[in-house]
């Protein structure tokens, strides 16, 4: 749908995310296939990186269609605003935090679209380095 209109197509990704958790409230397929695989190097593992990597992508070059100066980074927030949605989904139900899905998913969008090619504002820009996850610098202890 609306193939002259990325923008539209974007928000449109966000509808058929909520329709798709609303739908199946017992969250991904893959994610869960992938947390039973107790072997790293299980050949399905494989198949879920690679289908999960290319709905990513899809996503990411739909967000650079729609003129987005930081599409990458909008594409993972996305991305994770929606797989956290399914998990809290089986946790705390439709009433839950993820009631808000579609509104915070629009504002995130709309705070990305304003933002200006040049980079000069705050954020990370779009080829920011990625620090991975497990090479994170642990947090201060608290008391």
């Amino acid at each position: 749908t609306w193939p002259a209109d990325p923008m539209a197509q974007l928000h449109a990704w966000v509808r058929e995310g909520a329709d798709c958790v609303l739908g199946d409230p017992r969250g991904c397929d893959m994610a869960n296939a992938a947390v039973e695989l107790a072997e790293s190097d299980h050949p399905a593992r494989h198949v879920i990186e690679e289908f999960k990597n290319a709905h990513r992508h899809r996503l990411a070059q739909l967000c650079r269609d729609a003129g987005i100066a930081k599409a990458a980074l909008l594409a993972d927030t996305l991305w994770l605003l929606l797989e956290g949605v399914r998990v809290s989904i089986q946790s705390v139900g439709v009433e839950g935090p993820c009631a808000h899905f579609i509104s915070i998913a629009e504002a995130v969008i709309a705070a990305f679209a304003t933002e200006p090619a040049n980079g000069t504002t705050a954020g990370l820009p779009d080829n920011a380095p990625v620090i991975p996850l497990k090479n994170h610098p642990p947090l201060p202890a608290t008391r």
